[in-house]
């Protein structure tokens, strides 16, 4: 993997960016997580929010559809990345996991879970982190299929040809 390629917080932590995956390698993730991941949970996760359990929730939910998606993933350089990025926010993981968890049970102290939950969104760093990592999955997740349009000669729509690929060039549904 290109180290130069790694972004530098202000803290000098090395942060993997979805600019440091290269297009193939989206489009490999992407293939994953369209095939394997039902549209309903695909549905909930896009929700970009600021309201904190929802947050907590969804970055819990991409974690691990990103962890899923590295066993799937070919190249060693591609799974090296994404080890490299969820490695980066596992601490925070295991951290909002832990309060999501006892406070979505609504025992007595569900409160001071909330309150850590917060505790963790407030702080710079945690937030940049979870937020680097729902951004991430939003690029893996892109469902738009993308043509090059140097590729594409001509389209005679009059035939059963071109007409499919007139009708896939103009849903909107994905």
């Amino acid at each position: 993997m290109n180290e130069e390629t790694i972004t530098q917080t202000s803290d000098n932590i090395n942060i993997i960016r979805g600019r440091d995956f290269t297009e193939e390698e989206i489009m490999e993730i992407n293939r994953y997580i369209l095939t394997n991941v039902p549209y309903t949970v695909l549905e909930t996760v896009f929700v970009l929010t600021e309201k904190v359990v929802d947050k907590c929730s969804i970055f819990i939910t991409v974690y691990r559809l990103i962890n899923s998606a590295k066993s799937y993933v070919g190249k060693s350089e591609t799974k090296e990345k994404l080890d490299k990025l969820l490695n980066g926010c596992i601490e925070i993981k295991t951290e909002v996991h832990k309060y999501l968890l006892r406070y979505e049970e609504g025992r007595f102290g569900s409160g001071v879970c909330y309150d850590m939950l917060c505790n963790i969104l407030e702080n710079e760093k945690k937030s940049e982190q979870i937020n680097n990592l729902i951004d991430i999955f939003l690029i893996f997740a892109e469902k738009q299929k993308l043509y090059d349009i140097n590729k594409i000669v001509g389209i005679k729509a009059q035939e059963v040809e071109g007409s499919a690929i007139v009708d896939e060039l103009v849903d909107t549904d994905g």
